[in-house]
Parts: structure tokens; sequence; C-alpha cells
């Protein structure tokens, strides 16, 4: 994922400098629209990560409703359930706080910066500026009192999200989904020799998490 990303977004950086230093006629109207592209793209993938993270959330959930409770109705109830019901009924049939993983405060910006580019301003824009103002950092340089406050909230238009964030995110999915395999295969009772080694693998990846 990081390879195509990264590569889409260097191709778009590339455009943008060529026309802002270029002296051809119009280029700085078209160094603007290779900009707009750049943000967009980038909230773009942020929409996309978002989505792939909640099917896949929302699927395992499903999973553990079907094979662990025989349970049709919760399964069903999961799929049409609001966000705010999918960490309870992740609780609720894994016996642990989606919060309580170390990846949650990143996948908890992930969902609000999605919720945020699908709508644009709101609740979720409002609460994505107070969390990261600095993505929003011509307007915040403008707009900051003696206090060190802002005054008022920005258009959502105005936001520039950090191509490293997008990174962060996908990188959160993939820590969650480890740590989850790693509760899941200490769980068991009976290990065979693999199990055991699988688990090493993962403590090995989470050693190195750490001291990153």
């Amino acid at each position: 994922m990081k390879d195509v990303v990264a590569s889409s977004l260097t191709s778009l950086k590339n455009e943008v400098r060529k026309w802002q230093t270029s002296d051809e006629g119009g280029a700085p109207f078209i160094a603007a629209d290779a900009e707009h592209l750049l943000k967009t793209t980038i909230e773009s993938y942020c929409l996309s990560i978002q989505s792939v993270w909640e099917r896949q959330i929302r699927s395992y959930l499903v999973g553990c409703a079907r094979y662990l409770r025989s349970d049709e109705t919760l399964a069903s109830k999961i799929m049409k359930a609001q966000w705010d019901n999918v960490p309870k009924a992740f609780l609720d049939l894994r016996g642990i706080a989606l919060q309580e993983f170390d990846s949650y405060p990143v996948l908890d910006l992930l969902h609000l910066t999605g919720n945020a580019c699908r709508h644009g301003d709101g609740k979720s824009a409002k609460i994505l500026f107070e969390r990261c103002p600095d993505w929003w950092l011509h307007w915040a340089k403008l707009s900051i009192n003696p206090d060190g406050s802002h005054s008022g909230v920005p258009p959502f238009s105005s936001i520039a999200i950090p191509e490293t964030a997008l990174y962060q995110f996908a990188e959160a999915i993939i820590w969650f989904w480890d740590d989850a395999e790693y509760i899941y295969l200490n769980s068991l009772k009976s290990q065979h020799p693999s199990v055991l080694q699988t688990i090493d693998a993962l403590r090995t990846k989470q050693q190195q998490r750490y001291s990153a």
C-alpha cells in the first residue's frame, strides 16, 4: 500500500513543483490546480483506508457472532450498526475493549478523519481541528489568539492532511490485527509448535514497534 500511495503522491508533488518553478504563461494557475489535486488525492486515500478498516472490523465481528454465538441476528445488526456500537460489539464478543489496543488512538483519528473527509464541515471536522490544528497550518497561523487559542473553526476545505498520516493509519491497522492475533493465540489452551512460533514472531514485531 505504501509503495502505491507514495508513488502516486510523489508524481503529484513533482507536478506541483514543476509548475511552481515554471516561467510559462498560466503556470501559477496550473500549479494551484495541481496542489488542489494533491490535497484531494490525500483525502481520498484517507477515505479508502477508513473504508477498508471499517469493513475489516465489521466482517471480523460478524464472523465472531456467527461462529462463537451462532447468532445471525447479532451478525446482521453489526453490519448495519452505527459506528459507536461497533466498539461495544467488540467488547461483548471478544472480552477486550478496542481502547486497550496500542493502535486505537490512531484508528480513532482515522475514523474521525474519514468522516470529516466524507461530510466536510460539521461535528467531525470541528473535533478533528481541535485534535490536529496543525493540519490547518496556514489558517491556524492567521487565527491564533494572544492566549494561544484559535478564533473559531476553519472551513474543512482549508485542511491539508499530511502524507505521513496515511502511512500511520495503514500501520495502525496492521498493528491492530497483529495484536488481535497475538491475544487470540495466547488464549488457546493447546498450543501447537507452529502456534508458538507465530506468537514469538508477533512478540518480536511488537518489541520492534515499541523500540522504534
